[in-house]
């Protein structure tokens, strides 16, 4: 049962800081405990906590604001505070914070609750409706960086040193510019790609499903992104990102996604499922061991962009494939055409997983076929613990 306290947007800032500071002396289950705080005739923040020091800063019970913009500065340079404002115990080590449907009248208490948490690792930013920016402080010892639905949002600023620190960038909604400053935050700088040579982004969202942003497709900073991916190990990826942002600025006979081993695919198939720009991704990441693909009617779709001409003409086999799931597709048709056009890039032979669980395998015919007859066939497969050999792709508990 939560705790209910009620008073105005300062106060909210010291009974959560006194909630955590009270809490490593309660023995109360983490799984099961909370503040609610009614604020500002309407607002409601739910405060609660669970295990491993995650945070979660709750908005979204009161009354939803119209979309006034504003901006979210987070960080230890934050230079708000309020009278009395206690100061956060290091009895309690928070980690990751997880912020939902903060508004222009919650921003600044966000930004004094932020700037009281040294040692965050993990941020996740969801469902802001006006949120047109976010500031991350120099200082900054993040490691995970998640927004989700905040359809407004334009830009994404950072300290320059902390791209390098990311070991983790996920994103859904627009696409969004990316700002780096140095010393002054308002003075941008936009480094050439090759400074991204020693990122550690070890995973990335690419989830841009409403398509270009306010920037259109000529977004500032974002070159930098295609670089910093190229050593990911988990990536989920719509087709027109990569088509359009991420194509150009790749050399095709490059590296490529070398440490790629997990893919989440996400394309739209307005007409019969075309899977050029699959097969030519494909081509850059030899040691993929798992490949999922959705088919999502509502993503954006650039409708003019011819992928003939611009293939990958690398001739690079996968060896590691083990499993290839498939959602969303139109008709069992379809899903035998594209396995067919995957030997493309195959040296293995992936078992085919339909949405439905069923788990097949295609071969190819051994004996005499009459001309015109389609030398592959599926065959279906009993496959033990089939979740240890294909889970569910990290990106999909969103």
């Amino acid at each position: 049962m939560a705790l209910v306290k009620d008073g105005t947007k300062k106060e909210a800032v010291t009974a959560v800081l006194n909630f955590l500071n009270d809490f490593p002396q309660l023995h109360r289950p983490r799984n099961n405990w909370g503040l609610q705080f009614n604020f500002d005739q309407g607002s409601v923040l739910f405060v609660a906590i669970a295990p491993a020091g995650i945070l979660h800063l709750d908005f979204s019970a009161g009354k939803q604001e119209s979309q006034r913009q504003f901006s979210l500065s987070l960080g230890r340079n934050q230079r708000i505070y309020y009278h009395h404002q206690p100061s956060l115990s290091t009895a309690f080590n928070l980690k990751a914070l997880y912020l939902v449907s903060v508004c222009h009248v919650s921003s600044e208490m966000v930004s004094c609750l932020s700037s009281n948490i040294p040692s965050l690792e993990s941020l996740t930013i969801a469902k802001c409706n006006g949120l047109q920016s976010i500031q991350l402080e120099s200082n900054s010892e993040l490691q995970k960086l998640t927004v989700l639905d905040c359809f407004q949002l334009e830009s994404i600023r950072m300290h320059f040193n902390l791209q390098f620190r990311l070991k983790s960038f996920q994103c859904r909604g627009r696409v969004v510019c990316f700002k780096y400053y140095d010393e002054d935050p308002l003075y941008y700088r936009y480094p050439p790609a090759n400074d991204c040579s020693h990122s550690d982004l070890k995973d990335a969202m690419l989830d841009f499903r409403q398509g270009p942003g306010y920037y259109g497709i000529n977004i500032p900073g974002f070159e930098l992104i295609p670089q910093s991916i190229r050593w990911v190990k988990t990536l989920t990826l719509r087709r027109w990102v990569f088509e359009e942002l991420i194509l150009p600025e790749l050399n095709p006979l490059g590296e490529g996604f070398c440490k790629l081993t997990e893919l989440w695919w996400i394309d739209n198939s307005p007409e019969r499922y075309n899977s050029n720009a699959l097969i030519s991704f494909l081509k850059l990441c030899p040691q993929l061991t798992r490949l999922y693909i959705t088919i999502d009617p509502n993503s954006y779709n650039m409708a003019n962009i011819k992928m003939s001409s611009i293939k990958v003409t690398r001739s690079t086999k996968l060896k590691h494939l083990k499993a290839v799931k498939l959602e969303g597709f139109a008709n069992e048709e379809e899903e035998f055409d594209l396995a067919k056009q995957l030997k493309e890039v195959l040296e293995a032979e992936p078992l085919i997983i339909r949405w439905d669980g069923t788990v097949r395998r295609l071969t190819k015919v051994q004996k005499q076929l009459k001309k015109g007859t389609d030398p592959y066939e599926y065959i279906e497969q009993r496959v033990e613990n089939l979740n240890e050999l294909c889970p569910k792709h990290p990106h999909m508990d969103h």
